[in-house]
This record gives structure tokens, sequence and C-alpha cells, in this order.
């Protein structure tokens, strides 16, 4: 029986337009009425979340930042996971030496970036906004530093320079077309997940995980229903146990109405 449902927001839950439609948020409601869990996992940052958890009175832990920050339904941190100074520093280096434009999220909300991308349209036009400072290396927002996300870079040399150079000191993750993420070794949806089984004492075998991206490939895999969206890279689905329709024609819904409310 699935007692937790975890959902990605961008290529999922959110639709082209950044909306959630009438039936995904009816079949999140009768999850919640049925006293099952609904956990958001996401990259995006505390701001774009509390909305989206105020939107659906969910009422548990939700996952940000791509697991680097798991936070209550009031949206307190229960468990932070930065970007350590030495390794946060050097990722700095490596993108002003190749003069490559990169976005920090940190745990203030706040998303900052040095250098313009043309294709960080990707970012902000999934409503995210984006605040341009001359020195992203202060203290403050080191102490601060989640995750750096890149765009436009996959498939080209600096992704491979970067996978090289950070091998066993960073995780880098696809999370679309266009974007890269950079984040905590330790961290990531799926051993944010495990935490959270750990608190609520739920097994592996009773969650149900929709995703569309690389990042969700892991807790699909995870997960005892793992489902990935009808627009999801090839490699999500052959992951999954179901794909559903796409994130236009209410792929979540049909998932949790399959695995959920039957």
């Amino acid at each position: 029986m699935i007692e937790l449902v975890t959902i990605d927001l961008d290529g999922t839950l959110l639709d082209a337009k950044s909306q959630i439609s009438d039936a995904n948020r009816l079949a999140i409601s009768k999850c919640l009425a049925k006293k099952i869990k609904v956990v958001i996992t996401t990259g995006k940052n505390i701001f774009y979340v509390s909305k989206i958890v105020k939107a659906l009175r969910l009422v548990d832990m939700q996952v940000i930042s791509n697991g680097t920050v798991i936070v209550n339904a009031k949206m307190e941190p229960l468990k932070i996971l930065r970007i350590p100074k030495g390794f946060f520093l050097e990722v700095v280096r490596l993108s002003r030496k190749h003069h490559k434009g990169f976005v920090l999220h940190c745990l203030n909300g706040f998303i900052y970036y040095e250098i313009e991308n043309p294709y960080f349209k990707y970012i902000s036009g999934t409503g995210e906004k984006l605040t341009k400072i001359d020195d992203i290396t202060s203290d403050e927002i080191i102490a601060n530093a989640l995750m750096f996300t890149y765009a436009g870079i996959i498939g080209n040399n600096f992704y491979d320079l970067l996978a090289d150079e950070l091998e066993n000191k960073l995780r880098i993750r696809r999370g679309g077309i266009f974007l890269a993420d950079i984040f905590n070794l330790e961290a990531g949806k799926t051993n944010a997940i495990k935490k959270i089984l750990e608190i609520y004492n739920i097994h592996r075998e009773n969650i149900l995980a929709i995703g569309d991206g690389e990042n969700d490939i892991g807790l699909i895999k995870f997960a005892g229903k793992g489902v990935a969206m009808g627009n999801s890279f090839e490699a999500v689905k052959n992951s999954a146990d179901l794909v559903v329709s796409d994130n236009n024609n209410d792929g979540v819904a049909e998932a949790i109405y399959k695995h959920v409310l039957n």
C-alpha cells in the first residue's frame, strides 16, 4: 500500500506554463484526505516551494534544492547540506577561468549570478528570480551556498571538465535539457527521501515516486513504484515501472489514480 508520494515540479507537476492542473490538484487533495503523505522533491528554492505548499495545502516534510535541504510544512529547515567552502571556491575559479555563467541557490532563497548567460531564461522562465552580484565569494554567500546551476553546458567540454574536476567532491546532475546542477555529495533527492522515510517509519516499498529528469532516476529506481512522465528522457522511462502521460496532460494524476487511489 502506498503511504507516501514524491513528486518533482518542473516537467512533472508543473505544465509547460508552470501551472498545476485542476486534475493534479484534485488527485493530490484526495491523497491528503486519505492521510497519504505528499512530498515535493525539486531543485527549486524555498520561496518557490513555499507557494506550492500553500496552494496545495501540503502538511508534510518537503525536499528542496535537489535534496540539499529538507523542510517542514512551515518551510523551517530540518536538515541542510551546504557546499563545502573549498569545493565552492574551486567551482567559482573554474567558471571564471572559462567565463561560464552559473546561478547559485542559497539557503535564504536568493539565486545569485556573476556572469550573464543567455540560457538563464530556462531558469527565470519557470518563475524564479535571479539577482546579479559583483562578487559571489563573500563569506555570507558561501555560508548559505546550496547548489550551482549551469545552463547551456550539457554536451560541451566544460561539462566534462566539471565532471572530472569535481569527481568525489561534489555531485553533478542534469536537471533538464539545458541545465546541470552541482551540490553536496551527500545530498540528492533519494538521500533526502531516505531520511524522511526513517522519520516517518515508512518502507521504500510503500512510496510512489514521479519524475521526468535525470536527477529523478535514483528516486524512481528506489521507490516501490517508480513513474516516469511521458515527456521524460528515455533513460528515465527505462528506469520506471510505469510511464504516464506528459506534464501537459495530467500525468501526475494518472499515476496517483493508478497506484494510490485505485
